[in-house]
Formats: structure tokens, sequence, C-alpha cells
């Protein structure tokens, strides 16, 4: 238990793109404006901890891959294993004295300002670590001017800006809007992770998923017939069919925010949507048709048919090879104390046993 708690913190250290340590996060609140502590904090603890539960997922869905050192070439004639390189990470940098947290000059844009206020909304980046400029082909018409504060920390001051709002091509502005600052020349997307979608419908009208969304490869949770379970990988499965079995058929499912179990995750996938600022989150659904997602920062979960998800891996199976992923060293020798989504991998060095 133990062993997979350190693989999970290092886990969730490498999906924020965080080089220190995850301890990052918590010092990078304490220089957000004192009066929006709380809120702030409370919005990061659900959105690390949506993180956290999407990795543990996948950690429960592979974890029964590596029972055995001699895994055959295929499970049940069926799926083909694939060995994948472990890649090595270098913490030498990690200062051991703490986490450095940088002067007010040295921070990036977010890093100073995470969220604003506009219109009684508050809107967030994603991350202030990992997020990055808007495509300037979403940005529309000025709808407004917000407010927004940074503490620095090194000199206990508060700082206030005005920064300009921005409406999104085809996304509602109480979901998500741009926001340019004047000293920067770039343009971000926040999101209003207070906002209650209330139905699937709405959901897809507001984010205009239809066109946003990418959906990224599917892992499928398979019991083999020597009773183990299995994640099993398909690559370029089409967008449209991932599409229809999440978002179609099930407009009027309420969205609601749930406590996330993967005990019964079936598939999992990637999930991203550039236009407002989110990218390389996660959306699963389990056996009973119930689908979570961390897309809009905390955890939402809404209900699909039963019938709609079986239909859909008989279709990948028809349509697409599935293949179990094994992770060996530089050796080719496979690492049993490790389990899959915990250990960075290069696609691009996937070769067959």
């Amino acid at each position: 238990m133990k062993k997979i708690e350190e693989e999970l913190i290092k886990t969730v250290d490498e999906k924020l793109s965080v080089d220190d340590n995850f301890k990052n996060i918590e010092n990078k609140v304490s220089y957000v404006p004192k009066k929006n502590n709380r809120k702030l904090i409370l919005r990061l603890s659900y959105s690390l901890a949506s993180l956290v539960i999407i990795v543990v997922g996948s950690i429960v869905l592979l974890s029964n891959s590596y029972n055995k050192p001699n895994t055959p070439k295929y499970v049940d004639d069926k799926y083909k294993i694939v060995n994948v390189p472990i890649s090595s990470h270098d913490n030498s940098s990690t200062d051991p004295q703490g986490y450095f947290i940088p002067k007010w000059d040295d921070r990036t844009t977010l890093e100073k300002y995470f969220s604003v206020e506009y219109e009684d909304n508050t809107y967030n980046c994603w991350s202030s670590l990992t997020s990055t400029p808007l495509d300037v082909n979403y940005i529309k018409e000025k709808i407004g001017v917000g407010s927004s504060s940074g503490y620095d920390i090194y000199e206990d001051k508060t700082y206030v800006v005005s920064p300009e709002i921005y409406r999104i091509d085809k996304v509602n502005p109480t979901s998500a809007v741009a926001v340019k600052f004047d000293f920067d020349d770039n343009y971000y997307a926040m999101h209003n992770d207070d906002y209650n979608y209330e139905d699937v419908k709405e959901l897809k009208e507001a984010l205009n998923l239809k066109e946003y969304v990418k959906l990224g490869n599917v892992s499928y949770g398979y019991t083999a017939s020597d009773g183990k379970y299995y994640s099993v990988r398909f690559d370029d499965v089409d967008q449209e069919a991932i599409y229809n079995l999440l978002f179609e058929d099930c407009d009027e499912s309420k969205i609601k925010l749930d406590s996330y179990s993967s005990s019964n995750q079936v598939l999992f996938f990637g999930i991203s949507v550039d236009a407002i600022g989110r990218n390389n989150l996660a959306i699963s659904v389990n056996d009973d048709g119930f689908v979570h997602t961390n897309l809009t920062a905390y955890g939402r979960g809404y209900q699909i048919k039963v019938a709609n998800l079986t239909n859909f891996i008989d279709y990948l199976n028809q349509n697409y090879e599935g293949y179990i992923v094994r992770y060996v060293d530089a050796d080719n020798n496979q690492n049993n104390e490790t389990s899959g989504e915990s250990i960075m991998i290069s696609d691009a060095s996937m070769k067959e046993e």
C-alpha cells in the first residue's frame, strides 16, 4: 500500500508537470489574495482530489495486468502484449531545503493572477503552472472589465488589476471567458467552476463540445478467462463514436457533483477542450453506465444507457486491435513492482514482444 501511495504521489506530480513536487501547489496558494484563499483552496482541493481519484482509477484498472513475470504474448488469444520501456526521471534538481516560490517579477501572468471576478462570478484558470495562452482564433468581442488580485508573499503586498473580459467563440460566457491583462499580449481562458450545468444538453451547448472537445485513446477494463483483470488500450478510435457514447442519447441526464469510485470502471478516456483552457483531463465510464469527469474542475457525473456502453465495447473489439501494455526496463525485463499509469512512457518506443 505504501508503494502504491508513493507511486500515486509521483504520478500526480507528473500529471501536473510540476518539477519540484506536489507541494508546489500548496505554496502557490499562499500568494493568492487573502480574501479568496478559503474559496480557492477549496476549489484547488476539489480539482487536485479529482486528479488523484482519476489516477487511482487508472491504477486499479491496470494493476492486475502485472501479476506474473511470464506474461503470454496474447491474453485469451485476443489481445496482444506490447512492451513499453520505462522512462527514467532525474530528480537531482529538487531543492533539498524546501520548495521555492518565485519572486513576484519572476512569476508568470497566471501565477500572479489565478482567478478573475466578473459580474458576480469567479473564473479560474485550470492551473497557474500548466495553463497556456488561448488561441486568438477563439477570441470574439470584449464584453467587460473584471477584477483580479495577486499577493506578493515576500513583500506582503496585494496587487489589484482590471483585466479585459472577452467572449470565447460559441461558448456561453457564464461558463467560460477569455481574459487579457494590460501587461500581457496573450489571452487566457478561465472557467466558472461554480457554474452548475443542469444536464448533459446544457453542458454540450454551453461549451460547444460537439465542435471543441478532443477525446484521447481508449482504455478498456477486460476480465480474462483466468479471472485476471487487464487494461486493454485502443488507439485512434473514431472521435465521433466516442462522442456519441459520452454525449449523445443522454441530453436529459442530470449532472451532479459525485463521489467517484473506480471499482467498476470499464472505460477510460483522455479529454481536452482547448477553447476553455482544459487539457489532458479524464473521463471514465463505470459498468452501470455512470460517467465521471473532472473537465469542469469539480468531479461531476451523469448517466448514460448501459446498452450504449455495451454496443460501444462491441464496436471497439470489432473495428480496432486492442493491446495490453507491459512495462519493461532497458534490458526488456518486465518490471512487476510498478503499475502502468504510474510510469511516464514514450508511445513511440512501443514494440511487440
